[in-house]
């Protein structure tokens, strides 16, 4: 797999799928990632650079968010709410 082409960080996948997607943001991409579980491995979708703890998107995976929001309208709200209850889970661990 060549990672040094057509791999984006965050921010960049972010604004990528923005131009395709009104209103989509940051948080949006977090909890379609929940959601698609691309980033518990490396994978075509995502690798992790551990020596600098970089986490990298491929352009496929702008694609296949990009078609995923397209064919299923209720996508994001079920994503966010997925987070919320992540975040949620996670500081009652904390607590």
């Amino acid at each position: 797999m060549d990672r040094t082409r057509d791999w984006y960080r965050a921010a960049q996948a972010v604004e990528r799928i923005a131009a395709s997607v009104p209103k989509f943001n940051s948080y949006d991409f977090e909890a379609i990632l929940l959601v698609k579980k691309w980033k518990r491995a490396d994978n075509e979708f995502h690798f992790w650079l551990r020596n600098r703890d970089t986490h990298k998107y491929s352009r496929a995976s702008v694609d296949a968010i990009i078609a995923s929001i397209a064919d299923d309208p209720t996508l994001r709200t079920r994503a966010r709410a997925s987070l919320r209850a992540a975040r949620a889970a996670d500081a009652s661990k904390k607590s």
